[in-house]
Formats: structure tokens, C-alpha cells, sequence
């Protein structure tokens, strides 16, 4: 599912807000052009790990506990 379908499904659910997360300019410059090149997968892990700082920042901004479904906090 594409981002923009994914964004278009979740507002049509009642989404107030839709948070994208995807790999960053140094992050797929970590992976390089060779997705199994194992030599890659430390340092495009450590590129992930740094990112998630401000992606949890990005979430907490927005979401709210009990929100999911059901009112899962999923």
C-alpha cells in the first residue's frame, strides 16, 4: 500500500491525523544500492535507531492513549 493510499484509508476510518514514517536521506544512503549487502545492515540500523528519537517525538505529538480501535491503546 502506497503512502498516499495508506493516508487516504486512514482519514476515510475517521483519522484525524496521519503520521508517515519512512527512512530518512542518511538512512537510505546506509543501505546503500544493495539491499542484501549485509555489510550495510549496521550502520542502516544505527541510522534507523537515531532516527527513532524524533519519530517518537513526532507520535507522542499526536497520539492519544486509548485512541485505537475499541479504544485499544494500539
Amino acid at each position: 500500500m502506497s503512502r498516499s493510499t495508506g493516508g487516504r484509508r486512514a482519514a476515510a476510518d475517521g483519522a484525524r491525523t496521519v503520521v508517515t514514517i519512512g527512512p530518512d536521506a542518511e538512512t537510505v544512503r546506509a543501505f546503500g544500492a544493495d539491499l542484501n549487502d549485509r555489510a550495510n545492515w549496521g550502520p542502516a540500523y544505527r541510522a534507523g535507531r537515531d532516527r527513532a528519537a524524533a519519530a517518537a517525538e513526532r507520535l507522542r505529538s499526536v497520539w492519544k492513549p486509548g485512541s485505537g480501535p475499541g479504544g485499544s491503546q494500539v
